[in-house]
């Protein structure tokens, strides 16, 4: 066991790590990264590649300053567990995708005046390089372009019996020696 401290937070506005995402990069059943998303919008990588733990650490520490992957905008919390693939063109790393939003604490699931969330996928390059990826300038924004109710038959009774709101969503065209991802 080791601890690692991200160093976000305090005690007058304590941080939280949500389900950690465990990626095993050259199938030797060995953890190599972890990837998880705190209450202050923060998307950590933590480096347990080494056998030797007093190696492990948070993946970009310039300074000694841990530095996460990537940072939602204000008031984006990342409270579920992230997940990932390798690189839809074949590039070198992994894409790193979570929703934001919160449902744990008394008015959180109000239907007005909430903060706008958003859905992410970052591509984390997987190099020494410290990451300081940008909303506006790294991320190709994708938006809903329709919503609307559609109803199913989800018992196999020929019959509708539920119905679901369905979004249409934008397919802006990604530029990958341009973007490091895209935002929702």
């Amino acid at each position: 066991l080791k601890k690692l401290d991200t160093e976000a937070g305090s005690t007058g506005t304590p941080n939280g790590l949500a389900t950690p995402l465990l990626i095993d990069e050259d199938a030797d059943f060995k953890v190599d990264y972890i990837y998880a998303g705190d209450l202050e919008g923060n998307m950590w990588k933590f480096d347990v590649s080494d056998s030797n733990t007093s190696n492990w650490d948070i993946a970009w520490t310039p300074g000694g300053t841990p530095t996460p992957l990537f940072t939602a905008a204000s008031d984006q919390p990342n409270t579920s567990q992230p997940q990932a693939s390798f690189h839809p063109d074949n590039r070198e790393g992994f894409m790193v995708y979570f929703g934001t939003g919160k449902y744990l604490e008394i008015n959180d699931n109000q239907s007005s005046g909430q903060t706008t969330q958003a859905f992410y996928g970052i591509w984390d390059k997987n190099d020494a390089t410290t990451p300081s990826i940008s909303i506006s300038g790294d991320l190709l924004e994708q938006t809903i372009t329709n919503q609307y109710a559609e109803d199913f038959d989800t018992d196999g009774d020929d019959i509708d019996d539920e119905t679901y709101t369905l979004r249409d969503v934008s397919d802006h065209l990604i530029d990958w020696d341009s973007h490091l991802g895209w935002h929702l």
